[in-house]
């Protein structure tokens, strides 16, 4: 083939709908999700076409410069596979004798191996995968291949995939060295064996290990938040290796150690054990739905020679995944202990029945609990609210008026409570609490305007509408590379002194003249043009602080994203100066606006994450941005387990109210790729009858701000 690119039409891509893309790969990860090693094989022959056909699928593989640098020697030979056994036997034996080291093997004792491998011979089928560092093109001439080892990993996994969903069953072997299968496979030196593939079907009451089904998280499988350590994996395994000596040297153990030392110790020592639970006749465990993997481990070894266990939790408020917690322990529990009795407490004591009607509806959906239906005394109350709002601030604005409403009402502040998904989602909201004179509290997060990097962009904001801002110069000229307090006072001493501020930046000598030329340049610019809106000069001074940030913050992806939050913030904006005096007001510390009663002085609205207001309650709850992709989280889409713990998520919010209950969402979102986008409610209200809530849309006509019941107009 010639070397020239030569490009042609894509043939055959097949685009979906979006939500039947979301059914495809959600079939997917079922299927794949039900494939499993095996090391137990039936004999029963395999038809070779169907090898073949599998392995034309892994042919399709991408390739470094689509060299394709593989071969598959496929043996059924029994002869052959013999003579395999025997030399990788003989390896295995070596490796199994120490060569390894001690932590390999410990980390193989859950998997039950051993130098024995009858399956070589037992399975129809084997395929050794070789990797070649040269290949010949179809001219004949010898060329080098690239990214051979991920070309091949990448094939190998597209041929595991084609036999499990042909029905059959493998096992990925990889005897160390494995230069023996060169020969017995008849293939050139220059090739590499990768893996030694079994294949075939699993023997009748074929078993795997228990630990083989414990797979990791999304939360922990997806690099999010941290890829930008992925350069340092090596010094952070490095470090992780030392400060594990450090405890060994001094004898020390942390928190995690004393679980993790404490199950191996139930586990492997069968005497302490049942010495253990012969001390604890009776094992009480609340809020189980909390519990991790191995808090429930211990529990069970702790039991084991009476099983007296009870445990006491809501399967419906297992929301804490992200810290390990299992929602599986309380599902399983019956099946860990046989003969379990389960007793429901139905009855509600906190809520009205109209939040109880639409807690129950929001959790009958749930595809895996344990059926209940919350009831109490409390019949009469209003129903739950569901807002529509124009924008963000729009629905910050309502709850503002709200709050200020029900306070006349009597409705103490601290009865009332914001909660939302994500920290980042009251952004909006604190400002205009602060705004209205409205004190709060926040839990689960950092108040958005005392977040450093907030702080750090606005100061730029601020030198360039007052260059006479001494706190936010100094503030500004800190974060330039190479200037200290004593650098940033003489700076600022010489812009008082001249006519032309950033002229004088510029000029500045030193090692830190490049940061402070970058800086003026950035400022001038700024206020060269009076005519930016808000929203366009914090796009402009983000694009000048990200190096900073990412300079200073191991977290800069969370705080970028803070950062894009307030361009959003700013687009409801059109001075830059009505923005800025917004951001510069802090709560007081005395009553809220127009209470005027002195023993509600140290009252205070509470602000809060969802995951921190569990347990706790409230008069009047409101749950804002209850937008799809927000809540549930965009990031729990991509597999059942993670959106159905925002279901869960979703039902602790609701059951924090007492009586009042406002769900608000804007149908107008701002993306700082996109513009202005629609929204849509949460897919959680889907199921939801119109009864059980009352709709309200907002509306502003001549800049008064109203709303209307969905069922008037």
């Amino acid at each position: 083939m010639s070397n020239e690119f030569i490009p042609v039409p894509l043939p055959d891509f097949q685009e979906y709908p979006v939500e039947q893309m979301r059914r495809r790969a959600h079939d997917f990860y079922e299927m794949i999700s039900k494939r499993h090693t095996v090391r137990e094989f039936s004999s029963r022959p395999v038809p070779r076409d169907i090898i073949d056909t599998c392995l034309r699928a892994a042919g399709t593989a991408p390739s470094g410069a689509n060299h394709q640098p593989w071969h598959f020697s496929v043996i059924g030979d029994p002869l052959i596979k013999k003579q395999i056994r025997v030399e990788a036997e003989k390896e295995e034996q070596v490796f199994y004798a120490g060569k390894a080291g001690a932590e390999w093997l410990d980390a193989l004792k859950p998997l039950g191996t051993d130098p024995s491998k009858p399956f070589i011979e037992t399975a129809p089928w084997l395929v050794c995968i070789f990797g070649a560092r040269k290949s010949r093109s179809a001219d004949g001439s010898v060329r080098k291949n690239y990214y051979v080892p991920e070309s091949v990993s990448i094939a190998t996994g597209f041929l595991l995939t084609a036999l499990h969903v042909a029905g059959l069953a493998t096992l990925t072997h990889t005897p160390s060295p494995m230069g023996f299968l060169n020969r017995l496979c008849q293939r050139p030196s220059d090739e590499k064996p990768y893996i030694l593939l079994v294949i075939g079907y699993p023997a009748e009451g074929c078993t795997i290990p228990a630990h083989a089904l414990v797979k990791r998280p999304l939360d922990e499988i997806v690099v999010e938040e941290f890829d930008h350590f992925l350069d340092h994996l090596e010094a952070l395994e490095q470090l992780q290796k030392g400060y594990q000596a450090s405890k060994r040297q001094r004898q020390l153990v942390d928190y995690d150690d004393l679980l993790v030392l404490l199950r191996r110790l139930l586990m492997e020592d069968e005497t302490v054990r049942r010495t253990i639970s012969s001390l604890y006749r009776y094992i009480l465990v609340d809020e189980y739905q909390d519990t991790n993997r191995l808090q429930a481990d211990v529990v069970r070894h702790l039991a084991s020679t009476h099983q007296n266990v009870m445990v006491v939790g809501d399967d419906a408020q297992s929301i804490y995944a992200f810290r390990g917690a299992t929602f599986k322990n309380i599902m399983e529990f019956p099946a860990l202990f046989p003969g379990t009795t389960i007793y429901k407490l139905e009855e509600n004591y906190r809520s009205t029945q109209p939040i109880l009607n639409l807690a129950n509806c929001i959790i009958e959906e749930a595809k895996e609990k344990y059926s209940k239906h919350l009831f109490t005394r409390k019949i009469d109350g209003p129903l739950p609210v569901l807002v529509e709002a124009a924008g963000e601030n729009a629905q910050s604005r309502f709850i503002a008026q709200k709050i200020l409403e029900l306070r006349e009402e009597g409705v103490p502040l601290d009865e009332m409570a914001v909660l939302f998904r994500s920290s980042f989602h009251s952004f909006d909201l604190e400002i205009e609490l602060s705004r209205r004179g409205l004190p709060f509290v926040k839990r689960g997060g950092v108040k958005f305007i005392e977040t450093a990097h907030v702080k750090d962009l606005l100061a730029h904001m601020r030198v360039v509408a007052n260059p006479l801002d001494a706190v936010s110069w100094h503030r500004v000229l800190m974060l330039v590379e190479g200037v200290g307090p004593k650098k940033a006072q003489d700076v600022m001493a010489a812009l008082v002194k001249s006519d032309n501020p950033y002229g004088a930046l510029r000029a500045m000598p030193g090692r830190s003249g490049k940061g402070l030329k970058d800086l003026a340049l950035t400022l001038e610019s700024l206020a060269g043009s009076g005519d930016l809106r808000p929203a366009e000069q914090v796009g402009h001074i983000y694009e000048y602080y990200l190096p900073i940030l990412k300079e200073h913050y191991d977290d800069y992806p969370k705080r970028a994203r803070d950062l894009d939050h307030l361009q959003t913030i700013a687009e409801g904006y059109q001075t830059v100066e009505t923005f800025l005096s917004d951001l510069a007001l802090e709560p007081p510390d005395g009553n809220a606006a127009g209470a005027g009663v002195s023993d509600r002085d140290e009252e205070r609205l509470v602000l809060s994450t969802i995951h921190s207001a569990k347990g706790l309650e409230w008069q009047c709850v409101f749950v804002i941005w209850i937008v799809d992709g927000r809540f549930p989280s965009v990031y729990s889409f991509s597999e059942d387990e993670g959106l159905e713990e925002e279901r869960r998520l979703f039902y602790v919010s609701v059951t924090r109210a007492k009586r009042h209950l406002y769900l608000t969402y804007p149908i107008n979102v701002f993306d700082r790729g996109s513009g202005m986008v629609l929204s849509k409610p949460s897919r959680f209200l889907d199921p939801v009858s119109p009864t059980l809530l009352e709709q309200l849309v907002l509306v502003e006509e001549g800049g008064h701000a109203d709303w209307y019941s969905r069922d008037d107009h």
